[in-house]
This record gives C-alpha cells, sequence and structure tokens, in this order.
C-alpha cells in the first residue's frame, strides 16, 4: 500500500489513518502516545503536542498538522513514519508502509 498525504501550513485539514494487523483494523482507543518522524529530523509528538492527535475513534487515528506553522516543519518533501504506543506496546510500535508528506504553503 502506498500512502501520500500533504500538510497545508497554516489550516486544519486532517490526516485520517486506519491502521490494521493481518487486515483488521486495530482499536485506535488503545494508543496511547503517537509520533510522526519526518526523514528523522522533525519529530512531532502527541506529548507536547496533544491537541493536534486524536486516538479517540476507535477507527482511525487523526493528525492535525498544519497549525504547527513552517517553523517547525519547513516547506518541502518528506518521508514519514508513524510510531503508536499503547499499554502493551510502550516502547512504541514502527507502522508500515512509510507516508509520502508534501508540506506546503496554501
Amino acid at each position: 500500500m502506498y500512502l501520500k498525504e500533504t500538510i497545508f501550513l497554516g489550516y486544519d485539514n486532517p490526516i485520517d489513518l486506519r491502521l490494521t494487523v493481518a487486515g483488521q483494523p486495530i482499536d485506535h482507543t488503545t494508543i496511547t502516545r503517537a509520533k510522526l518522524v519526518l526523514d528523522a529530523t522533525h519529530i512531532i509528538d502527541s506529548v507536547g503536542h496533544a491537541a493536534l492527535f486524536t486516538f479517540t475513534d476507535p477507527t482511525k487515528l487523526t493528525m492535525r498538522l498544519g497549525t504547527l506553522g513552517a517553523g517547525v516543519i519547513p516547506v518541502g518533501s518528506y518521508t514519514a513514519n508513524v510510531i503508536i504506543y499503547t499499554a502493551a506496546q510502550p516502547n512504541g510500535v514502527v507502522w508500515e508502509p512509510s507516508i509520502d508528506i508534501n508540506v506546503v504553503l496554501y
């Protein structure tokens, strides 16, 4: 599966991810923390940015990253990984596949 998303700086456009294991969706309400790692240089963590991540819907993880601004995420193209943490996986799980993310000023 190939994923491509756009972060529009200054806007609230969501990125909704439906994470699955063996084709079955996980219960996203079990997520206790999430990180988005952009080329290992820009890390956006739900710890410190809780308002940008939503894991209260059992069917999806939602990220609203456009409000971070260009000072946090510079305009450009990135290969990103999502890391999720649960009580059962306190060290985190790197979710595959990676996501191609374009960050743009609109």
